[in-house]
């Protein structure tokens, strides 16, 4: 598999919900699990997933290295072996599971772990795995935090909008395939 950087021309208008902004200064960008870093945040996904529920994962990269890694809850939904939202649309009931809240999505836990080791993340690059969208809090923590890229897995929204029938099978058997290395 050729396992290479992102490339820069896969910038385009994210296919975000209605009324989700980007903000000024951070770019989205689509990349292939044939990119190294998206293919490390799918992994660090499967290997956190639990009871067959989606983990959205964050990797956060600098000058070509990752610097911090994070997955949605900080590990609440692991120890819990639950999530209080299963079966709920994306983006609603935050409030309703400590894991959830946006205190505890996968960019702001990759974003705590890099400042508690004293990393700049001025032009960092972040991969999420896991969602087809970045809520616009995580969004602007990111780009507060001088993350500069946000690149997604492309197609990922048939694999992780749970509102599209089939999705979480789908997810299942590409995270069952990334864990085999068979892709």
């Amino acid at each position: 598999m050729n396992m290479e950087k992102a490339p820069t021309n896969n910038h385009r208008k994210p296919e975000f919900p209605e009324g989700v902004k980007t903000p000024e200064g951070l770019s989205i960008g689509y990349v292939s699990l044939d990119n190294k870093f998206m293919r490390e945040a799918a992994t660090y996904a499967a290997e956190n997933a639990f009871e067959g529920m989606t983990v959205t994962s964050t990797v956060l990269v600098k000058d070509g290295k990752i610097i911090s890694k994070g997955i949605n809850g900080d590990g609440y939904h692991q120890k819990n072996n639950r999530c209080e939202r299963e079966g709920m649309p994306s983006g609603k009931g935050y409030e309703l599971c400590p894991g959830c809240h946006p205190d505890n999505h996968s960019e702001r836990v990759a974003i705590k772990k890099a400042q508690e080791l004293g990393v700049d993340l001025s032009d960092a690059e972040a991969y999420l795995y896991g969602h087809w969208w970045s809520c616009e809090s995580c969004m602007n923590a990111l780009s507060e935090a001088g993350v500069k890229n946000l690149y997604l897995l492309e197609g990922g929204k048939q694999f992780f909008a749970r509102e599209i029938e089939g999705s979480t099978q789908k997810r299942a058997e590409l995270e069952k395939k990334i864990l085999s290395e068979e892709l």
